[in-house]
């Protein structure tokens, strides 16, 4: 679609002192008005990717980002929400909901066509008041060949079964199959390893080995040790920097196996864990942790991008980066003013663009406030358009009253100049805007 642009808009633009040269596109932070805490993942449905989050306790739970404002999904019994998962059974990709119950337990629901939710396949999901004995949970599908699936994690079915507690389960669309191997397993990602693909998981405990071993393969037949990672894995996924694809883990740090359990992130070699630019760090603590990664562009190429608990990248002498930060296979970079205090990443387009979206208990992003959901929106594509700032493809009146009502309300997307000493969101973010209109969008 063609930007359109308003007289009216045109003749307020005027007024302003305006740059006339172009200028470069450059990320910039904006927000999802949702509850702080809001669980959020992205599934491709309609033809594009759909940004989906969970609310707290109501009759619409569930609601889709259409870019513009939160649509409910159906209603559905009320209850609290506990996560969203993007997960392919065997009969396709679907969104499922999990939520709680008064009495304790647990369910989770598919969402299915027209904004229609059915249960989950009996026994995919189970949970009990007060126990996990015999609960079972969807973690990870994939459909490389040779480990094509969903798995999850079976707990034990009784307490005189403690040694198959908490095991790696396959799905075969009626019942569990134990793969056996890994206790407390909390990671999975999948990895090409000699032209097979394998599932990686990461535990607590894995295969009994005469040596530590928390992260093993499964290339379909058997399970293969790997090795001890010194902190608890929160998130895995593979990366080509360049130099060839490879697994990255992010952790929770401790100061038990210095230097590299302090580092929140690491990277796997085929045969050792290595740091990766010397990982993130925090002043207070002195250890970096990272709880979640995902592989993005944002217009200057493919990256890492890491959200944890940190305030330096690159180490206790590496650059500011609150929380979040982008790793490029040969240096770190900040997101701006960063985020609060975020737990998960997902990539999704909503007409503004490719974006990185970033859920958590954060109240700020970027140097303005945002809670629930923040958005680093990105310039590949050539699509993004600053000045659109209710997104709806024209540039008009409408767009500068959005832009003011942002700047007093302190939002990210005011930060126009992307400030970051205090404060933050001042006059001379009027002109940014001004500028960045007279621009125009592609």
């Amino acid at each position: 679609m063609v930007f359109r642009r308003s007289s009216l808009a045109t003749a307020f633009v005027l007024c302003g002192t305006i740059a006339s040269r172009a200028q470069e596109c450059i990320p910039y932070w904006t927000g999802v008005p949702v509850s702080v805490g809001s669980p959020m993942a992205v599934m491709h449905e309609r033809g594009t990717d759909q940004i989906f989050t969970a609310g707290f306790p109501d009759q619409h739970p569930v609601r889709r980002w259409n870019g513009q404002a939160l649509v409910p999904t159906g209603v559905v019994t009320a209850g609290g929400s506990v996560s969203l998962h993007v997960l392919d059974d065997g009969t396709g990709m679907s969104l499922y909901h999990v939520y709680s119950l008064p009495d304790g337990s647990r369910g989770m629901r598919r969402l299915m066509g027209n904004n229609r939710w059915a249960e989950a396949p009996a026994g995919m999901y189970v949970s009990s008041p007060g126990t996990w004995m015999g609960a079972a949970l969807p973690v990870f599908s994939t459909s490389r060949p040779g480990i094509a699936g969903l798995y999850g994690i079976k707990y034990a079915d009784a307490p005189s079964t403690p040694a198959i507690i908490n095991q790696v389960a396959r799905w075969n669309g009626t019942e569990w199959k134990r793969l056996g191997g890994v206790v407390h397993a909390n990671a999975m990602t999948e990895l090409l390893v000699d032209g097979r693909w394998n599932l990686v998981v990461a535990g607590e405990q894995a295969i009994s080995t005469s040596k530590p071993v928390d992260v093993v393969r499964w290339d379909g037949e058997r399970w293969h040790e790997m090795a001890f990672c010194p902190g608890w894995i929160t998130s895995m996924t593979t990366w080509d920097d360049g130099s060839g694809t490879s697994l990255y883990a992010g952790f929770w740090s401790s100061t038990f196996y210095p230097p590299l359990s302090t580092q929140g992130i690491l990277r796997w070699t085929g045969t050792e864990w290595v740091s990766v630019g010397g990982g993130v760090y925090g002043t207070t603590s002195q250890v970096g942790s990272v709880l979640d990664m995902k592989v993005f562009d944002d217009g200057t190429g493919p990256a890492l991008f890491v959200l944890g608990r940190f305030n330096r990248a690159g180490g206790p002498g590496g650059i500011p980066a609150n929380n979040i930060a982008k790793w490029d296979g040969t240096n770190w970079h900040a997101l701006a003013g960063g985020v609060g205090w975020g737990l998960s990443l997902a990539v999704a387009d909503d007409g503004r663009g490719p974006s990185l979206f970033v859920g958590g208990l954060f109240g700020y992003a970027g140097g303005g406030q945002v809670g629930g959901i923040a958005q680093w929106v990105g310039c590949k594509g050539n699509r993004q358009c600053y000045a659109d700032c209710d997104n709806n493809r024209i540039l008009n009146a409408n767009d500068f009253q959005c832009f003011m009502n942002r700047f007093a309300a302190k939002h990210p997307h005011a930060n126009c100049d992307q400030s970051t000493a205090a404060p933050t969101i001042n006059a001379a973010d009027f002109q940014c805007f001004l500028n960045k209109y007279a621009q125009g969008c592609p």
